[in-house]
């Protein structure tokens, strides 16, 4: 289980997460949805590490407050931040292979990027392919891909349907379900449109502004979304 307490997030006199705290539930699917600039980006990035926060931050009865990124890493966290980092002049295939040998290495490599190439055959196809030269979709593929190899306790994705076509984004998905129930992953995504979390997500919070204003299972955020006041109001 993921759980954070009382985060905050300032960059300089501005703060940008504010009492934020979140549970994500084992082998669950937990969304954070909220427009550009709520402050979800900032509580994926205080989670792994990369910007200083106040509070507390725990997973599967490690403190990570306080630990360096690739620590937290060790003990099983994996992330997709926005920006599609990958080693760009390594074929798609090396790239999967440093990402697994940085992993947990639960399974054997050939099991596990063969299972990436079954959900995303593009990938299989242009394995000896620089992933400089794909195309941002098959790069948004190859980084999802490389998470999951890692076989992490928990995955944070940062927006992972950003800039893809929609039947890139329905694959996309799919992985992360099939490796939430495959793999007992428990996931923590971020997304600026509800109705597309939502369609995977067991749980979601609602981010306005750096605070939570609401949270509920999918079925009574599903609902909130019918009625036209109260998605204009939260969504």
């Amino acid at each position: 289980m993921l759980e954070v307490r009382d985060l905050g997030v300032s960059y300089g006199a501005v703060h940008a997460v504010r009492k934020v705290s979140i549970i994500a539930s084992p082998g669950r699917i937990t969304a954070i949805f909220g427009a550009n600039g709520a402050g979800k980006s900032s509580v994926i990035r205080a989670i792994v590490g990369l910007v200083p926060s106040t509070g507390t931050i725990t997973m599967n009865g490690h403190e990570l407050t306080g630990l360096p990124p690739d620590r937290r890493a060790s003990l099983g966290l994996a992330c997709v931040l926005e920006g599609r980092r990958l080693f760009r002049d390594l074929s798609v295939e090396e790239n999967l292979q440093v990402a697994w040998s940085f992993g947990r290495r639960r399974e054997p490599f050939a099991a596990m990027r063969d299972l990436a190439y079954g959900h995303f055959p593009i990938l299989g196809e242009k394995r000896h392919i620089p992933s400089a030269l794909l195309s941002g979709g098959q790069q948004q593929m190859l980084i999802i891909s490389s998470a999951m190899i890692r076989s992490p306790d928990c995955l944070l994705l940062d927006e992972p349907s950003l800039g893809l076509a929609p039947v890139i984004v329905q694959q996309a998905f799919e992985f992360i379900v099939e490796a939430n129930r495959q793999q007992n992953t428990t996931i923590l995504l971020t997304e600026q449109v509800a109705a597309l979390g939502l369609r995977i997500a067991d749980y979601g919070y609602v981010m306005r502004q750096g605070a939570i204003v609401l949270e509920g299972d999918r079925a009574s955020l599903l609902a909130l979304q019918h009625d036209r006041k109260l998605a204009e109001a939260y969504f």
